[in-house]
């Protein structure tokens, strides 16, 4: 008997797709963020999104492997790394993070769906 394998779920959409719907899914959570802490939490996702991106658009391309920062996986990490720490964080911390998250988590493992951990986790 041949044991099924994950994913179990199937569907027609495309990663980009999935990831584009998690986005908006976060915007409440960002409005309400920006509500109880501050602006600041605006410059705090953005630092931590685009580092993100970047991170892994670089190590895909040094890597020599497909860049696939189109599928907006990886920004949904950085959103969630920069959703993760507490709006005093300096913003190295928030780029550490989004390094961790994108190449040691993700990329190291070979890429999105690959991965043991979750990465923003």
């Amino acid at each position: 008997m041949q044991k099924n394998k994950a994913p179990f779920l199937r569907t027609h959409q495309t990663t980009a797709s999935i990831m584009q719907t998690v986005l908006i899914a976060l915007i409440p959570v960002v409005v309400m963020a920006v509500v109880h802490f501050g602006p600041r939490v605006l410059l705090m996702l953005a630092v931590s999104t685009i580092s993100a991106v970047l991170f892994e658009y670089g190590h895909q391309k040094w890597a020599k492997k497909e860049t696939t920062i189109h599928d907006f996986s990886a920004a949904v990490t950085g959103v969630l790394v920069g959703l993760s720490y507490p709006v005093t964080a300096p913003f190295w911390i928030l780029v550490l993070g989004s390094f961790i998250a994108i190449v040691v988590i993700k990329q190291w493992a070979g890429g999105i769906g690959k991965n043991h951990f979750n990465p923003a986790v």
